[in-house]
C-alpha cells in the first residue's frame, strides 16, 4: 500500500521543514541580546588582550596583519552592539549593562560609534608600524573605559 505522499512531495516537504527549523534557530538567537552583547563585548576584550600585547612589543617583533586583524575584530564587534540593547533587555541573564543606557540611548550609540571609529583608525594605523599603532591602541583603550564608566555595572 502506497501512503500519501509520493516522493516528489517528500523533497518538497523536506526542504519546507529545514527551512523552518533554521529559522526557528535564527528567532531563537534575535531572542538573546543580551548573551550576543556579551559575546561581543568577550570579542572585543580578546582582541584588545592581543592588541594591547602587540602594542606593548618590540618593533622587531610587530605583526602589522595581527595586528589590524585585532582591530578589526574591535570594530566589527562593535557595529553588531548597535542593535544589542533593546528596551526588553535591560534586566535577566547575568547582565551588567546600566540602566542609564536606555535613559541616554542616544550619548551610548555614539560611544559606540565613537569605538568603532576608533577601532577603524587602528586598522588603518597598523600598517604604519608600532610607532603608529599603540597610540590606536591606547586610543581604543580609553574609547572603552569612557563608556564602562558610564554605563556598565560594578561587579557585585
Amino acid at each position: 500500500m502506497r501512503s500519501g505522499l509520493s516522493r516528489a512531495g517528500l523533497v518538497p516537504a523536506s526542504f519546507v521543514a529545514i527551512a523552518l527549523l533554521a529559522g526557528l534557530g535564527t528567532v531563537s538567537a534575535a531572542q538573546d541580546p543580551i548573551g550576543d552583547r556579551q559575546d561581543a563585548m568577550d570579542d572585543i576584550g580578546r582582541a584588545m588582550k592581543t592588541a594591547s600585547t602587540i602594542a606593548k612589543g618590540s618593533a622587531d617583533s610587530y605583526d602589522a596583519a595581527a595586528a589590524g586583524k585585532a582591530m578589526q575584530t574591535i570594530a566589527s564587534a562593535a557595529a553588531e552592539l548597535h542593535t544589542l540593547f533593546p528596551a526588553d533587555s535591560q534586566t535577566g541573564g547575568d547582565t551588567r549593562a546600566s540602566p542609564k543606557i536606555w535613559e541616554n540611548m542616544a550619548d551610548f550609540d555614539a560611544h559606540i560609534t565613537k569605538l568603532e571609529e576608533a577601532a577603524k583608525a587602528g586598522v588603518a594605523a597598523a600598517p604604519g608600524g608600532l610607532a603608529a599603532f599603540a597610540p590606536a591602541v591606547q586610543a581604543v583603550g580609553a574609547t572603552c573605559s569612557s563608556c564602562h564608566d558610564l554605563y556598565r555595572l560594578r561587579k557585585s
